[in-house]
């Protein structure tokens, strides 16, 4: 009785592998679904981080874990895995052939990483997913969001990689004018080739987003929101399948929670 209780409950279960993008180990949670069974497969959310935060930010701090088992229990989505990978300061990018730290502060905190992320991210990390766990490994059941840093790669990865997923998602997404952080600018547009290839706002101008499902939400005092709507405009002027959230809030930890269960909805609709 008692193993058939824990098998009725959701479960995050922590992994770590080796990333052959990155030359090093890396590590994710994995939100399963209550009543998760190997003999069924699954839709699958990757989620990814803010600036600073790991791979228990969204999930476990901000308390994704307890929106999904309620929406779930409530049958108002369908039970999915999420996967929570820390994908370090990164932002998702293709940024050097090596990992390494190329910025911190001086006591060591706030760390950004170069290195070839969205291959870790694209390749390594879902071939390991799709083979460890019970997913729908198709696009059509491949989903990718985040928060701020995690928002901006969401978008960047999903517009560059259309035939990987059907839904992308931004909260508070982050992003970069030259006005916002101009260090980091520079970094991620060092030539107008890399900022075509990169940005989401030259991408979304670029390239054919008609088969992918967007959803963008930005609070009223967010610094990001005039780049986040400039983003809408883009995609609702050429048709594409957007949906626009703005509500009353900042850049802060009490936005994300106040959003994430209409965040989490947009996956089960």
């Amino acid at each position: 009785m008692f193993d058939y209780l824990i098998k009725m409950r959701s479960q995050n279960v922590k992994v770590r592998f080796y990333s052959d993008s990155l030359e090093k180990d890396m590590e994710a949670l994995i939100y399963l679904p209550q009543n998760y069974l190997e003999t069924e497969k699954y839709p699958v959310l990757y989620l990814l981080h803010g600036f600073s935060g790991n791979q228990n930010t969204m999930l476990v701090y901000h308390g994704m874990e307890n929106v999904l088992d309620k929406l779930i229990s409530d049958k108002k989505i369908a039970p999915l895995i999420v996967v929570a990978p820390n994908y370090e300061g990164s932002y998702g990018i293709n940024s050097a052939f090596k990992a390494r730290i190329w910025s911190q502060n001086k006591d060591g905190s706030n760390k950004r990483y170069e290195g070839r992320y969205e291959a870790f991210l694209t390749k390594d990390l879902i071939e390991y997913i799709d083979a460890n766990f019970s997913t729908i490994s198709n696009r059509s059941n491949r989903y990718i969001g985040g928060w701020s840093m995690g928002g901006y790669a969401a978008m960047h990865i999903s517009f560059r990689n259309i035939q990987l997923f059907s839904k992308s998602a931004g909260m508070g997404t982050g992003i970069q004018k030259v006005e916002t952080n101009q260090q980091v600018y520079n970094w991620m547009y060092p030539n107008d080739e890399l900022r075509n290839s990169r940005d989401p706002l030259m991408l979304a101008q670029n390239i054919d987003l008609t088969s992918l499902e967007i959803y963008l939400n930005c609070g009223s005092d967010d610094s990001f929101l005039k780049a986040n709507y400039e983003l809408f405009e883009i995609l609702h002027n050429r048709d594409y399948k957007v949906t626009f959230h703005c509500n009353n809030g900042g850049h802060t930890a009490k936005y994300i929670q106040e959003n994430l269960e209409d965040f989490v909805l947009f996956f089960g609709n």
